[in-house]
C-alpha cells in the first residue's frame, strides 16, 4: 500500500475518539462486585422463608440476580433500613408492589397492604444479615417507608417467580456490602487460580497480524513504509500469553489509559502458516502479578492495562521486537507508518 503524504484516505487513529469510555467504578467492580453470585454469600438465606412460604401456600422462588452500579428509576415504593449504621433500601415498582400485596392479602389495599409489605421489609433485612456469611453480629435497624432519593453503592435486582409472574425486588446497597462482596470473589477467584504461584506474567495486547513470505519482509519494515493489515478497523484485540493468544477482548479507555474488556478464552489457535512470517502488531506489553490473571480471564472483566492511550504501536517478527510504528486507517482498514 503506498498512500500518499497528502492522501485523505491516509488517517492517523485516534483512540481518545474512538474508543468508548468507562468510569473508574466499572473498573473496579467488574472482576469482582459484577461478577459475583451473590446466594453463594447468603447461603441459609432461603431457610429463613420456609415456613412463610408454606404457611401462605405461595410458590416462589429466585430467577436470577442482576447487579447495577446505579439505582433504577422506576422503584416507587422505597424502605429504608441500616446495616451497622449504613443505609440500605428495599424497593419495588408500582405494579409489582402491588402484585405481591394482592397475593398477600388478595382484594387487599391501603394500609393493610403497608403493613404486611412492612413486615416482609423487616423480615428480609433479618434474613440478609444472618445468612450472610461475611458477617456476623451485624446491627440492623428498620426505619420504614421514605420518599428520599436513596444513596448507595450499587443495586442488587432479586428476580423472584411468585405464582407464576416475574417480580423484581430492589436491593440498593451501601459500599460496606458492595466493597465486601467484591473481596470475597476476588478473594475466590485468586485462589483457586492455577497462576497464584507465579510473580509475574508478561500479557500483550495484539490489535492485529499478518503472515508474509520471507522475501517481503525488508519491505513491510523499511522505515516510512505504509502497509495495510488486512484488518476493518474496529475495537477487537487478543490478549497475547507466552506468544500465544489466550483472551479475546475489546478496548475501551478511561482516564487517558487503554482499558481491554474480556470477551472470552480462545480455543484452539491456528498454528503459523508454512513457509511464512508472523507480523504482530502490538499496543503494549504490560507485567502482571499471576494471580491476577484469573481474574482478567472473566468475561466481562475490565482490565486497565495502565497504558496511555497512543497511536504508537511496536511491530514483532516471529515474536521478536523489530520496529515501531504509527497506527492509522487507510480506506476503513487499519495500516502502519514504519518509523
Amino acid at each position: 500500500m503506498n498512500g500518499s503524504v497528502n492522501d485523505n484516505r491516509w488517517i492517523l487513529w485516534s483512540p481518545s475518539a474512538e474508543l468508548t469510555e468507562v468510569s473508574a467504578k466499572e473498573i473496579i467492580y467488574s472482576k469482582g462486585f459484577l461478577q459475583s453470585n451473590p446466594q453463594t454469600l447468603f447461603p441459609s438465606f432461603s431457610s429463613f422463608w420456609n415456613d412463610f412460604i408454606e404457611n401462605y401456600s405461595i410458590d416462589i422462588h429466585v430467577v436470577e440476580i442482576r447487579k447495577l452500579l446505579d439505582i433504577p428509576g422506576n422503584v416507587k415504593y422505597l424502605y429504608k433500613g441500616s446495616i451497622d449504621k449504613e443505609n440500605i433500601y428495599v424497593g419495588f415498582n408500582a405494579d409489582e408492589f402491588a402484585y405481591f400485596g394482592n397475593i398477600l392479602i388478595p382484594a387487599g389495599n391501603g394500609r393493610p397492604i403497608d403493613i404486611v409489605m412492612e413486615y416482609l421489609i423487616r423480615r428480609f433485612l433479618t434474613s440478609l444479615s444472618f445468612s450472610w456469611t461475611a458477617s456476623e453480629n451485624s446491627v440492623i435497624y428498620f426505619e420504614g417507608r421514605t420518599q428520599e432519593k436513596p444513596s448507595a453503592e450499587a443495586t442488587l435486582i432479586l428476580s423472584l417467580k411468585v405464582s407464576g409472574t416475574r417480580v423484581n425486588v430492589y436491593i440498593m446497597c451501601p459500599y460496606s456490602i458492595v466493597n465486601t462482596i467484591d473481596k470475597l470473589w476476588r478473594g475466590q477467584i485468586q485462589a483457586s487460580s492455577k497462576y497464584k504461584d507465579i510473580s509475574e506474567i508478561s500479557l500483550d495486547i495484539q490489535i492485529a497480524e499478518l503472515a508474509v513470505s520471507p522475501n517481503m519482509l525488508n519491505e513491510y519494515l523499511s522505515k516510512g513504509v505504509r502497509v495495510g493489515l488486512e484488518k476493518i478497523v474496529n475495537d477487537n484485540v487478543y490478549i497475547l500469553k507466552d506468544n500465544k493468544k489466550f483472551l479475546k477482548g475489546k478496548l475501551l479507555q478511561s482516564g487517558g489509559r487503554f482499558i481491554v474488556e474480556i470477551l472470552g478464552k480462545v480455543e484452539n489457535v491456528a498454528g503459523p502458516l508454512q513457509n511464512m512470517v508472523d507480523i504482530s502488531i502490538v499496543l503494549g506489553s504490560v507485567v502482571v502479578p499471576g494471580y491476577v490473571v484469573s481474574e482478567l480471564s472473566q468475561t466481562n472483566a475490565l482490565w486497565d492495562t495502565g497504558l496511555e492511550l497512543t497511536n504508537e504501536v511496536s511491530i514483532f517478527v516471529d515474536n521478536k521486537f523489530s520496529a515501531t510504528a504509527n497506527l492509522a486507517s487507510y480506506d476503513k482498514q487499519f495500516a502502519i507508518e514504519v518509523k
